[in-house]
């Protein structure tokens, strides 16, 4: 069972990688598809990921991302947020 269940999308996107696996991938645009939350991904060799324009509440530190160099965050206000609502 997808941890992600009641995320749609993001427990989907899950399922199609763990069936397809692609450990060349380098790039992945997956802007504007109003995920809330990234789940794990075994991606390693990415190194750019877009993920601009979501609904980002979280990112799984379970992602398999050794190589990631770039990630454009933009347009996620609800990740900017929680990162404000944090004491210190």
């Amino acid at each position: 069972m997808c941890e992600n269940v009641g995320q749609r999308c993001a427990c989907r996107l899950a399922m199609w990688f763990g069936r397809n696996p692609m450990p060349e991938l380098e790039r992945l645009s997956l802007a504007r598809n109003n995920l809330t939350v990234l789940p794990a991904l075994d991606l390693p060799s990415l190194k750019v990921l877009d993920l601009s324009y979501n609904k980002l509440r979280e990112i799984s530190s379970a992602a398999t991302l050794a190589a990631l160099e770039e990630v454009n965050l933009e347009g996620n206000v609800r990740l900017a947020d929680k990162r404000r609502r944090r004491p210190g």
